[in-house]
């Protein structure tokens, strides 16, 4: 991989991460509210 490819794969691990930790803190913030 050149630079450009792993600057863009580091990017995009990056932008899962954040949605995947905001999915859970909804699912979480939706069970909460229904208890």
């Amino acid at each position: 991989h050149n630079d450009a490819n792993r600057a863009l794969m580091s990017s995009n691990m990056e932008r899962q991460a954040v949605l995947l930790s905001r999915s859970e803190k909804c699912i979480v913030g939706t069970g909460l509210e229904r208890q």
